[in-house]
């Protein structure tokens, strides 16, 4: 667990809606390090694609080339044992080149198709809510030194619980601060005026609650009982909690000033260090960085 020696949070993960995201977008063989850059992508795939389609060609084209020397070759050689043994060499290799053909002419298609799912994504709710997230991360990795930030935890119950008489399975935490007062359980939400009034404000609270409770469910059967509070990080427009929750909501450049506000010690340090290493296992991606 960091000291107060450090002068900033341990920050461990990155946003989940972040990361599967750029996960897409690697999947196409893109790349990006910020959302800023995949409002530039549909540009950028615009400007390259006749040249990606004839780099496309001449890479098939130079595989069909491959393939029909050693069709070439497995044909040139006589006799019927020959013919035999090289049967099923020759038809691998007719179906390959047919395949390369048919991709290749499948190409520029497929190309339309990223471009019009990355036209989707940068206007998406889900690039949005990865802004927003790292927007909340980059503010709480300014905490002091003895808090650790972990992002995107990925919890699952290791016995039947219920809460509020519904099921309670997995959670998934968007942001988890740990510091000597305790644990805090915290959900981003980029919501507009317009759609906080629809009715749904109450969602996020009910989620964090459920969350937090799973969070200290686990940990209390493994470190013993630590306090675990819950918390709606408002990126977009602030809303207020139902009148029995016990969430906190708080717009973002808020948080820091909340979090390191007096509070009295409920966790040791030996003991924070261990529920660290717990709660790092079960990030989704630690390493990963922004």
């Amino acid at each position: 667990m960091p000291q107060g020696g450090s002068s900033l949070a341990q920050v461990i993960g990155v946003s989940g809606l972040w990361h599967a995201i750029r996960a897409e977008v690697v999947s196409y063989g893109l790349s990006v390090s910020s959302p800023e850059d995949v409002t530039l992508l549909t540009d950028r795939l615009d400007e390259t694609r006749d040249e990606a389609i004839r780099a496309h060609r001449v890479q098939t084209m130079s595989e069909v080339g491959r393939l029909s020397s050693e069709l070439a070759a497995l044909r040139a050689q006589t006799g019927l044992l020959a013919r035999l043994a090289n049967a099923a060499g020759v038809r691998r290799r007719k179906a390959a080149v047919q395949r390369l053909y048919r991709n290749d002419a499948a190409y520029p298609g497929w190309l339309d198709a990223v471009r019009r799912r990355v036209e989707w994504l940068v206007r998406s709710p889900e690039l949005a809510g990865a802004r927003a997230e790292l927007q909340v991360a980059s503010l709480l990795s300014r905490l002091p030194g003895d808090h650790v930030v972990l992002n995107d935890v990925r919890l699952r119950a290791n016995r039947r619980i219920r809460f509020n008489g519904k099921g309670l399975c997995t959670a998934q935490l968007d942001h988890v601060v740990l510091s000597n007062a305790g644990v805090w359980v915290i959900e981003t939400k980029n919501w507009t005026r317009e759609f906080a009034d629809i009715g749904r404000a109450q969602e996020p609270f009910e989620q964090v609650e459920r969350a937090a409770y799973l969070c200290y469910d686990l940990l209390r059967r493994s470190f013993g009982a630590v306090p675990v509070h819950g918390m709606v990080a408002c990126a977009g427009v602030r809303f207020a909690p139902p009148a029995d929750s016990r969430v906190v909501a708080a717009p973002a450049g808020e948080l820091v000033s909340l979090l390191t506000g007096p509070q009295q010690q409920a966790v040791a340090p030996d003991r924070l260090a261990r529920i660290q290493e717990y709660l790092s296992a079960r990030v989704f991606c630690p390493t990963e960085t922004t």
